[in-house]
Formats: structure tokens, sequence, C-alpha cells
């Protein structure tokens, strides 16, 4: 199978986006398909091969405007190189406000796939935007969703939003994202500790990811005033950045948690397994934003379960699904969004248990390998793209007769 991989991403970036591009582009390649990836900027892991063809459109640093530009560009490209591309599906991550795949779509008489990761609803605009913007923007987005053929959704709650505009049901394939179970594997604890400098004494819970108002790490600081009494070598470490970070730390000094609370920054992807193997328990929590209550499917967090550490999380879809009902049974604990109180017995509970978090620990790694490696991921993306072409070859084929 051939498949033209469209998106606006800088893969130099480091990021959950960039992360499931390359991971899912590279399993396309590696599971036999033939990939061309139009790119705005390519990332030093992906090299060309013969199942991967890479083509950079850089566009201007127009902060505003840069994505109208690589829009344009990137369709020109494509109109221009279509004989030699070739290819059986276009397949777009996100590009919701970009009407030329559609067009592309029907001129060339190929099926297209969107995988949406994140939909900002029409409440959204309404409130935020200006009238001509949300007009534009709404009609575009009917546009794409009336010519697409598939959608890939990677939470249940972007799937009901995409069949809220009217998309069918059937023709829309939940699946959540995976890891590198390479990448991400336990490393014994006090190995990983000694390498990165950190005490064997500590008790350690930790939090990798960007520091963004939905990520609710202040609950997670008061929390720590809860239980430091209790657990005097308790240490809290948050790892990655963000314009949340600076007020994170204003709250953790005015706490006067600056022993127990530490911000490292951001670490370099090939440290991260590191910093997860040396951690007691990993955190993903999220608040009471509108932007998590359909559900989400963190990338972190199946990086935390490779590793073998325990995680609590969010009591939401999504997180809930994997930590309680996961098939290899129960690798974590949920805690509702905004409660100290309850987010410090269960860190606890947890503190005193080390035979439970180790089971919960090995619980996770189990699950991650049999369902959410990125290889899993790409052959159940594929097997969509493949029910979607032969559909599609059928409408053709009703049509031409």
């Amino acid at each position: 199978m051939h498949i033209l991989y469209l998106c606006y991403e800088d893969l130099r970036r480091i990021r959950g986006g960039t992360r499931h591009v390359i991971e899912i582009v590279r399993n396309f390649a590696e599971i036999g398909h033939h990939v061309t990836l139009v790119i705005p900027y390519s990332s030093p892991e992906l090299t060309k091969s013969n199942n991967l063809e890479i083509f950079e459109i850089s566009s201007p640093d127009l902060p505003r405007y840069g994505w109208i530009w690589y829009y344009w560009k990137s369709f020109r490209f494509i109109m221009k190189k279509w004989r030699e591309i070739k290819d059986d599906v276009l397949y777009i991550r996100e590009m919701l406000y970009n009407p030329f795949p559609a067009v592309l779509s029907f001129l060339f008489r190929v099926p297209l796939v969107i995988e949406v990761n994140a939909l900002v609803n029409e409440e959204s605009l309404l409130t935020q935007t200006r009238w001509i913007k949300r007009t534009i923007s709404s009609l575009i987005r009917h546009f794409v969703f009336r010519k697409t053929n598939g959608v890939i959704a990677v939470s249940p709650g972007i799937k009901e939003e995409v069949h809220f505009y009217g998309f069918p049901e059937e023709k829309i394939r939940l699946i959540s994202n995976g890891t590198d179970i390479h990448h991400f594997k336990p490393i014994p604890k006090h190995e990983a500790r000694n390498l990165l400098n950190w005490s064997n004494e500590k008790y350690i819970l930790g939090y990798v990811g960007s520091c963004s108002f939905y990520h609710n790490i202040p609950t997670l600081i008061e929390a720590a005033v809860l239980i430091k009494e209790e657990f005097p070598l308790l240490q809290i470490r948050i790892i990655g950045k963000g314009p949340e970070r600076s007020i994170w730390e204003e709250m953790v000094r005015t706490l006067g948690l600056e022993e127990i609370v530490l911000f490292q920054g951001q670490i370099s992807y090939q440290l991260v397994p590191t910093a997860i193997s040396a951690m007691d328990i990993a955190v993903v929590i999220y608040g009471k934003s509108a932007y998590i209550d359909g559900g989400v499917y963190p990338i972190k967090l199946f990086e935390y379960l490779a590793c073998g550490v325990p995680v609590i999380g969010t009591d939401m879809t999504g997180i809930r699904d994997i930590l309680i009902e996961g098939s290899e049974g129960t690798c974590g604990c949920i805690v509702s969004p905004e409660n100290p109180q309850q987010l410090a017995e269960v860190i606890h509970t947890l503190l005193e248990d080390p035979e439970r978090r180790g089971r919960y620990g090995r619980s996770g790694r189990l699950l991650v390998e049999r369902n959410h490696s990125w290889l899993s991921v790409a052959q159940k993306t594929t097997d969509f793209i493949k029910e979607i072409i032969k559909d599609h070859h059928q409408i053709q084929a009703i049509i031409d007769s």
C-alpha cells in the first residue's frame, strides 16, 4: 500500500504530536507500506529508504499565518508530483481547516483519511473568535468532513465530536496512542537513580510532560502539603517545560515546598525512560477542563506503563480504561480531578505498599507490550485504511458504471 502522509508538524521539536508522527510513519514503513511524507521540517530520526520518501516544504516564520502558506505550498507540490507519487490514500494528521486535501482526493480519485487528535468545538469558536473567522472555520471543517472517507480518532470524546459534525459513526475508528516498547522499558530503580544522581533514599513521585494548564500539577502540589509530615523522604520531580511552569514554581515557593517539589526542565528523549524508571510512582492528572471531558489516551501514560512504573491518573475515559479496566489487570489508581485530599490518600496507600506498586508496574508493562506498541497502532491504522480503500473503490466502480 502507498500512503501519502501530510501534516503540519515541525518534527525537530520534542512533543507528543511529533513523536506520534515519527513513530507511525516509521512503523508504516517497517511493516512494508510505502510512505511519502510531506512535512515542514523532518527529524534526524527519520531517514529516507525504499519504503519512505520525505519531502520538506518549509514555511515562513509567521506565528499566525505560516500554516496558510504551508497549506498552499504543499497543495501545489502534491499537484506537481502526483504522477510520480501515485499513492493509494491521502492520510492527513489534523489540518481540519485545510480544504486542499479534499480537493486532491477529488481530483485524483483517492480516498482521504484524517487522523484527529484534538478538535475545537463550536462553543469554543463561538466564544473566543470573531464571527468572520468562526464562520469560515466552521464552513471549511464541514466541507472537509463531507469529503473525507474515514476518520481516526485518538479518544472517545474526539470520536463523539466528529460524529457530531454529521460524519458516519461506522467510518470513525478509535485508535489510541502508543509507545516505543523497545525504547521505554524497565530499568532497575537503583541503577536509574545512580545514572541521574538521584537519592536512593527518597520516595519519588514524578511527572514528565509539558507544563500546560490542563496538566493539573497544582493539585499534586497541594497533596504534597497534606502528606509531607508522614513521608519526610517524599520528593516530587516535575520534568518538562511550558507556560505554567513559572506559576507552579511560585506556588511551591509560597507553600515552602522547595525541598520537596523539584523542577528539572526538559530532558532529552533518550533520558526519559531512565527518569521514569527512577520513580516510585508516576502521575498523569488533569483538571476540570472542557478539553478533556471526552477522555484522553496521553502518550505519557503508555510511556510510564512501558517502564513498569505504577501510575496515578485522573478518573476519566481513556485513563480509567487503561489503569483500571485494562485487559492485563489493574496497573494504577484513579482520582477525581482537582481533589488533593483524595490524591494524597492514594499516594499514601501506594507508598505504604511496595508489593502493590510492583504488581501494578508488571501489569502495566504487559498491557503495553500486548496492545499499545507503536507497531500495534500502525497495524490497526493500516487495517482501517485498507477497509476505506476497498469501500472507495467499490463506490468509484458504481459511479463509473
